[in-house]
């Protein structure tokens, strides 16, 4: 579901528990849950951080630490609505925002409990629920943020903290692109295209020697070149991973008609598990919905050649 853009007075990360083990109630109840059991929650109404800070000094901890945990509990309790609190579970960030007021939720008997069996101590209700997604509905992977967004997921040992691009968390939220990004991005196409234009004047053996390299740089080595009577395959290739065989098919013109019949002849033939067609120059349009067949013509031949690091090849096969 599409929502509007989003803006934070500063973003924090929280963990939800030893181990994670608040993740599952604070998703369903729309709740930032927190331990430090023993923390007066007196004191931390009325704003006596300096009670708190002695309350962990008292407890056996070293100063730096016990301003640490102070801090936390801190920002748990002052933090206004406008914060941006995230959090990773299961492989995504999530991401909500708090209502302001702290709810005890502390067990009777948390004392007598083991330190794993016991629940929050306190909460913060959620403006509305947590989420996975940006503002778009796209589902915000860990593997696809950049490691600085990502790295607390691993290296913070506490409970909450402040995130160093806080802009960058407000940016990904609301599906923005870096600038720098952006400008490279733009630069890339720029290029795509123009080394489309070059491949275009290729000579017809160099553009067979490109889309080898390309599949060569891509990790499907050619097997074998066939030809000859067995029209169909101009050469074979194997995934070293999986052990299938594919092949792909270099065309220096083709129309739909063309596709069409190899379409055809492919699917009389259950040897191969993918085809790739490649045409040098398409005339019209080449289309086909089938899930194991690709259709490369000039931008997707520029671009894979570029992604390959081959854009100087083509570059000076033809100056």
């Amino acid at each position: 579901m599409r929502m509007g853009k989003i803006s934070a007075s500063a973003v924090r990360f929280i963990k939800l528990g030893g181990g994670g083990r608040f993740e599952k109630s604070a998703q369903e109840d729309s709740r930032l849950y927190l331990g430090y059991h023993a923390v007066p929650d007196e004191a931390c109404r009325a704003g006596d951080w300096d009670a708190v800070y002695q309350h962990f000094l008292d407890d056996g901890d070293k100063p730096h630490t016990a301003r640490t945990h102070a801090r936390q509990v801190e920002a748990f309790y002052e933090e206004p609505e406008s914060c941006l609190w995230i959090t990773y579970i299961d492989g995504d960030m999530w991401w909500t925002f708090a209502k302001s007021g702290v709810t005890m939720c502390i067990e009777p008997d948390w004392e007598s409990l083991a330190g794993k069996q016991r629940g929050p101590s306190r909460h913060r209700s959620c403006v509305d629920f947590w989420r996975n997604t940006n503002i778009n509905g796209r589902q915000l992977h860990m593997r696809a943020l950049p490691g600085y967004v990502t790295k607390t997921a691993s290296g913070f040992q506490g409970t909450i903290c402040e995130i160093d691009r806080a802009d960058a968390v407000v940016r990904i939220v609301n599906d923005e692109i870096d600038p720098y990004v952006q400008e490279a991005l733009d630069r890339r196409d720029a290029l795509v295209m123009s080394i489309e234009k070059v491949i275009d004047r290729l000579y017809w053996k160099d553009f067979e020697t490109l889309i080898d390299l390309i599949f060569q740089r891509s990790g499907w080595p050619r097997v074998s070149r066939v030809g000859g009577s067995k029209k169909l395959i101009e050469f074979e290739l194997e995934n070293p991973v999986t052990g299938e065989w594919s092949f792909a098919q270099v065309k220096s013109q083709a129309n739909q008609k063309t596709l069409d019949d190899y379409v055809d002849r492919f699917e009389r033939d259950a040897s191969y598990k993918q085809m790739f067609f490649v045409c040098h120059t398409a005339k019209g349009k080449l289309l086909t919905d089938h899930p194991d067949i690709f259709v490369w013509s000039g931008a997707k031949v520029a671009d894979m050649a570029v992604k390959t690091g081959l854009a100087d090849w083509v570059l000076e096969k033809v100056q």
